[in-house]
């Protein structure tokens, strides 16, 4: 979501689309890789209930989701 669209709702209203997609399409677990100064976005996927796990190789946070 770019700059100008931030704190309006957008990227929650996005996750839960894909959440539910997913879950229609009974897929077990998302993923995603998110860069480690996403802040934002890190935040967005706690309140979705994904686990955060920091990874050793790049400046990149794994989210994981099972459903």
């Amino acid at each position: 979501v770019s700059d100008q669209l931030q704190k309006q709702g957008l990227g929650a209203e996005l996750m839960k689309r894909i959440l539910q997609i997913a879950k229609d399409e009974k897929i077990k677990r998302v993923v995603a890789d998110l860069l480690q100064d996403n802040a934002g976005m890190q935040h967005l996927c706690k309140e979705f209930g994904f686990k955060l796990q920091p990874q050793t190789t790049d400046s990149v946070v794994k989210a994981e989701l099972v459903l």
